[in-house]
């Protein structure tokens, strides 16, 4: 015989009921031990709806471990009020030094004192100060000259030293002034006396001398045109009583007039002379 008869369903099974489970007993404690709870419902039947569980299941709760204080709470960090307070320091400070270097600056530098003014002398100008020196003149060469003509002189004073320079001739050629020169712009040629009255001096032609033509254009020294023969070298130191005499040349390609300039390198003066066009 089969179980179950033919045609017959198999009848429904119910599940095992599983304890729920028991908290741990502390063996030490004078506590009663809980009771337990409600037996478990059983499973509801086909087309029934669950019944309402409460959770946790009722019963006593367990008490603290015996002879164990409970925890305290845990402390609140306060990192924002920190570093607020920080930040309002900051901004302090920041503002005092503002505000003191406005009241610097709107008192000057004299300690918070306005220095008085001297009174206005009778021709209207003010009065020199008693606390201010009068200024000192500039110690520099003194002979600076401009525009001059082609055979003046111009002396030169610069502490000790004295010397004078004369531009003596001033001649147009145009090109260089060798067959084999490679130079076809006009060329000036300018013959230079340099006397030291109270040396010593020194002299440079290649930065000293230059030549400015009327269109604003400046062209220095050239050693490719053979016309500077005999040249005015560099002379360094020339004792006192002691001349140099030499030429200089400069390639002019505008072929304009102009000025000739002599500038010293180590001075803070010039000179200059007026040539014509060639």
């Amino acid at each position: 015989m089969t179980y179950p008869p033919p045609g017959q369903p198999w009848p429904p099974q119910q599940p095992p009921q599983p304890w729920p489970p028991q908290p741990p007993v502390d063996p030490w404690s004078t506590q009663p031990l809980p009771q337990p709870g409600p037996p478990p419902q059983p499973w509801p039947q086909p087309g029934q709806q669950w019944p309402p569980q409460a959770w946790p299941l009722p019963g006593p709760a367990w008490p603290q471990p015996y002879g164990l204080p409970p925890l305290p709470p845990p402390k609140k960090s306060r990192p924002g009020l920190i570093i607020g307070i920080v930040a309002g320091a900051v901004a302090l400070l920041c503002a005092v030094g503002v505000v003191v270097a406005v009241a610097a600056n709107l008192l000057g530098t004299n300690g918070g004192v306005a220095l008085p003014t001297s009174p206005p002398s009778a021709s209207g100008s003010p009065a020199p100060s008693a606390t201010t020196a009068p200024p000192v003149a500039d110690p520099g060469p003194t002979g600076e000259t401009f525009n001059m003509a082609v055979g003046d002189i111009v002396d030169v004073t610069n502490g000790t030293a004295q010397w004078s320079v004369q531009l003596v001739t001033a001649k147009w050629s145009q090109g260089g002034c060798d067959s084999g020169s490679s130079v076809v712009d006009p060329v000036i040629t300018a013959n230079v006396a340099f006397d030291v009255s109270d040396g010593p001096a020194s002299l440079n032609p290649v930065f000293d001398f230059y030549y400015v033509d009327d269109a604003g254009t400046r062209f220095a020294v050239s050693g490719l045109t053979d016309c500077d023969k005999p040249q005015l070298a560099d002379t360094f130191s020339v004792p006192t009583g002691q001349s140099r005499t030499g030429k200089v040349a400069m390639v002019v390609k505008s072929g304009l007039a102009g000025k000739l300039y002599y500038r010293p390198s180590a001075e803070h003066l010039s000179a200059s002379w007026l040539i014509a066009a060639p």
